[in-house]
């Protein structure tokens, strides 16, 4: 069984230190390494995207120095959940996957032509319109460095039921870009009570996910670990030399 570190990528505005998703994974898949990057904190949530960009690759690349320090080698996965998840898109393919083996997309604003507004009953994220105005054309650029890297190392996750923050719709890339994609039952549930039933389930099942629905995500996490398990430590090592794109088993869905 493959030893996979984790590098947690954490949504617009929240600042970092272990969360939900950083919790469930280090119970249920349990990484020899886990950590949280937040490349668009409450402080800083207004700055250009790129600006967050690369900070994000520079704390990508900082981490993955220190787990090849310490392990002498890395094996790592970005998990992105919401605007984390287009932001580890983002960084990975400009980083041309260099020391990343796999990328999972957690119900993100992925799609560039679907529209993604602040949504209304969480006006601090109005602060943020430049991440929403920008967010379409960094999403065609990721687009066109998948043309050449492949896909065989995105797994996106798309959540089916109503979604008030971020719309199902945009949760994916167009048809071929989508590498292996994972769709999450629309009774998945989320969790209420307290200060979270003031929210509509639109919000609450993109904000407040059930223990249910983090088993199933971290079901996902746990088969990249199980694929290939006959993957040598010398095949993995070179997989962080850059993407390995097999032509003949790529898909070929249209737009």
């Amino acid at each position: 069984m493959k030893l996979i570190d984790v590098i947690n990528i954490a949504g617009l505005m929240m600042n970092g230190g272990e969360d939900s998703m950083e919790l469930a994974v280090r119970k249920i898949v349990q990484p020899r390494f886990i950590t949280t990057l937040a490349p668009t904190p409450w402080s800083s949530a207004n700055e250009h995207p790129d600006i967050a960009l690369e900070r994000l690759m520079g704390m990508i690349d900082t981490t993955l120095d220190a787990i090849e320090r310490e392990f002498g080698t890395s094996h790592a996965i970005l998990v992105g959940r919401s605007y984390g998840a287009f932001m580890a898109l983002l960084a990975a393919t400009r980083m041309e996957f260099r020391r990343i083996f796999r990328v999972v997309l957690l119900e993100g604003p992925l799609h560039p032509d679907v529209e993604v507004r602040p949504p209304f009953l969480l006006p601090p994220l109005r602060t943020c319109a430049v991440h929403y105005h920008a967010r379409p054309a960094l999403a065609r650029e990721a687009l066109k460095h998948l043309e050449t890297l492949g896909t065989e190392r995105l797994i996106i996750v798309q959540g089916t039921a109503r979604d008030d923050v971020v719309p199902n719709a945009a949760q994916i890339l167009p048809g071929r870009f989508n590498g292996r994609l994972v769709c999450l039952p629309t009774d998945i549930g989320h969790k209420s009570g307290g200060m979270k039933t003031l929210l509509p389930d639109g919000y609450r099942n993109h904000l407040f996910w059930s223990d249910a629905k983090m088993a199933m995500i971290c079901d996902a996490i746990e088969e990249v670990r199980m694929e290939d398990a006959s993957v040598s430590r010398e095949l993995i090592a070179q997989l962080g030399d850059g993407p390995v794109v097999d032509k003949e088993n790529s898909q070929t869905n249209e737009y």
